[in-house]
């Protein structure tokens, strides 16, 4: 990215942006995916405790995290790390007063700090890519990048619960059902 920046070969510019987050896509959606559906028995299975819940709760926040991460690394390639570095504490300021407020709500308790990280991460990822987009003209076919990767995720989180629900009715061991799935 940086060396088409520098010839100003927008086009390219363009194509490797759409291709970076079409790889992040596919290999992110898939991870939040496995996270929301099998959140539970993952921490259950690796550390024998539950709390599997706050795992899952987070999985939608991992896309925005891959969004942010990915806009940030494509943003300093272009040679502005001062403007990462500004949307990153505008998005961390907003955090903290997020979890002020979410986590003094009963019914949220710990989960107001993870959607307030979600939030975090969307502010962060909205802040970079809309710097890119007024900035150089960058402009991402969500459409092509990001939709095929969420449907197939979406397709194997299914596959993989029905696959473990399955394997709860002929096997009742965690651990074993863990390990075939």
């Amino acid at each position: 990215i940086a060396a088409s920046v520098a010839i100003k070969d927008e086009k390219a510019v363009s194509e490797k942006v759409q291709m970076i987050f079409r790889i992040g896509f596919i290999i992110g959606a898939p991870c939040a995916a496995a996270y929301l559906v099998l959140g539970k028995d993952v921490l259950l299975f690796l550390f024998g405790k539950t709390g599997g819940q706050v795992l899952s709760a987070g999985a939608i926040g991992l896309v925005f995290i891959m969004i942010a991460q990915l806009s940030a690394a494509i943003t300093q390639a272009m040679g502005k790390p001062f403007v990462v570095s500004i949307n990153a504490v505008i998005a961390f300021c907003i955090k903290i007063v997020l979890n002020f407020i979410l986590m003094r709500i009963p019914a949220l308790n710990i989960y107001g700090v993870i959607h307030s990280t979600t939030l975090c991460y969307v502010i962060y990822s909205t802040l970079n890519l809309t710097y890119l987009y007024i900035t150089f003209k960058v402009k991402v076919n969500w459409k092509q990048v990001a939709i095929k990767p969420l449907i197939c995720a979406v397709v194997m989180s299914g596959i993989s619960y029905g696959c473990f629900e399955g394997l709860r009715h002929l096997i009742g061991r965690e651990r074993i059902r863990m390990l075939i799935e």
